[in-house]
């Protein structure tokens, strides 16, 4: 019987060791933390032994394969030491696609993977087939093994679990955009990209974005962007029209509110591309786009008070989120915005920011463990430093704010200094915002 290392155990492990203990296979499990408050229940549901912050000698003999959380950054000597032994070191998705039993959709990029992912799966459900959705969002990938087999699996995946794949094959697969972003971790864009592009191995229909180069040799399938697509497969924009080669298929203003903006012109474009090689019927697909309602957190208008509109970006972690948020808000609001920004940078310039923030922005609040990166990038610009006081932060939002305008809480950082995760600093954001805004 093999048995298996599992290190980390966040929501990745836990689903890793709940899918060894079903199949009846021995596991050790190992955290690179020193304390973990929930040590003694997963010593008792699992019953396998676990080790914190070091794994010793005794433990490593019999180890056949090492299974690492995505969290888990890869140059920690437990890893090193079992790529030294000559042990094979996967993730999840790779232990997932030896199981599935259906074809897989596989989605990543820098931005927009979470509403890609969501439309097509909506799109794909339009069109009569069954869909499992998981991976980076919502359910863990191997968790959705539990359910009856789909006509299709969609996937959301990370760089960190792309890192971790070997002979995962996709039957489409997405590269949506690219911009810097967890260099903290990747250390060279280079290096990210390559992670990025791992999602194209072994994938017989590989969809492309136009805008991007790529260093993969493989001929796309489809194509999409926001100019004339040139060919028939090739989605793009012609006469302000959604477009496959010279058909168009769907004014650009029929799109849903949950779709406006420029980046959702390409969101819509991706989700079309991704579904195409699979040959199911258009009218459905682009019904859901009449109607599709958008995320939580993701440039959401949470209130208009007083002729300021107040829109809640909180998952905006990235600069490049936080650029296409503003363009996109800009676009459909008469007056200046004051732009929120703060948290952890994970080693991101902030520069490219600079030209929009002059064009539409007239006061910037920061806030958070590395506001000082983000002040010194902006140096010059109508910056405001808040402190690690995000209360303060919101009340000076409103108190700059202008009749006409929008505040956009848009953070381009990670929440981790202040809040459980993007999803608890966009509630809190709304919570004052619809609450507190009025006194």
């Amino acid at each position: 019987m093999k048995k298996y290392l599992v290190i980390g155990l966040g929501q990745t492990g836990l689903s890793l060791l709940t899918f060894l203990q079903k199949h009846q296979e021995k596991a050790i499990a190992f955290d690179t933390r020193t304390t973990l408050p929930n040590l003694d229940a997963i010593k008792k549901q699992f019953q396998c032994p676990c080790y914190l912050q070091t794994l010793p000698d005794s433990a490593w003999p019999d180890i056949s394969e090492v299974l690492v959380s995505p969290g888990v950054d890869l140059q920690h000597p437990v890893i090193l030491k079992a790529q030294s032994l000559g042990l094979s070191v996967i993730g999840d998705i790779e232990l997932f696609y030896r199981k599935a039993q259906a074809p897989i959709i596989a989605i990543t990029g820098t931005n927009a993977k979470s509403t890609v992912t969501s439309l097509t799966t909506q799109m794909i459900q339009a069109c009569g087939k069954t869909v499992l959705m998981g991976g980076n969002i919502g359910i863990p990938a191997l968790e959705l093994l539990e359910y009856p087999t789909p006509d299709f699996y969609v996937l959301e995946l990370s760089s960190f679990q792309l890192d971790l794949v070997r002979n995962f094959k996709a039957k489409v697969a997405v590269v949506l955009n690219l911009s810097p972003d967890h260099l903290d971790r990747h250390h060279t864009m280079e290096a990210y990209q390559q992670a990025k592009e791992r999602i194209y191995f072994h994938c017989p229909h590989p969809i492309f974005n136009r805008a991007m180069h790529y260093f993969s040799t493989q001929k796309p399938a489809f194509t999409f962007g926001l100019s004339a697509p040139d060919e028939n497969n090739a989605w793009g924009i012609l006469d302000d029209h959604l477009a496959l080669g010279q058909q168009k298929l769907l004014p650009v203003n029929a799109l849903s509110s949950g779709l406006s903006g420029h980046h959702n012109l390409e969101n819509a474009l991706s989700a079309l591309a991704l579904i195409s090689p699979l040959h199911l019927p258009l009218a459905p697909q682009i019904q859901v786009l009449r109607h599709f309602q958008g995320l939580p957190h993701r440039c959401v208008l949470v209130k208009t008070v007083n002729q300021v509109a107040w829109y809640n970006d909180s998952k905006g972690t990235n600069v490049g989120a936080t650029l296409a948020a503003i363009k996109g808000i800009a676009a459909k609001t008469a007056g200046p915005l004051v732009l929120l920004l703060g948290g952890l940078a994970k080693d991101q310039d902030f520069t490219p920011l600079r030209d929009a923030i002059q064009q539409h922005v007239h006061q910037v609040i920061v806030y958070g463990q590395d506001r000082q990166k983000i002040l010194t990038d902006l140096q010059g610009l109508p910056c405001l430093d808040m402190g690690m006081d995000f209360i303060a932060a919101l009340k000076q939002a409103k108190n700059s704010a202008k009749a006409g305008g929008a505040v956009l809480f848009s953070p381009a950082c990670a929440s981790m200094d202040l809040f459980k995760n993007y999803e608890d600093r966009g509630e809190q954001f709304t919570q004052w915002v619809l609450l507190a805004i009025d006194q």
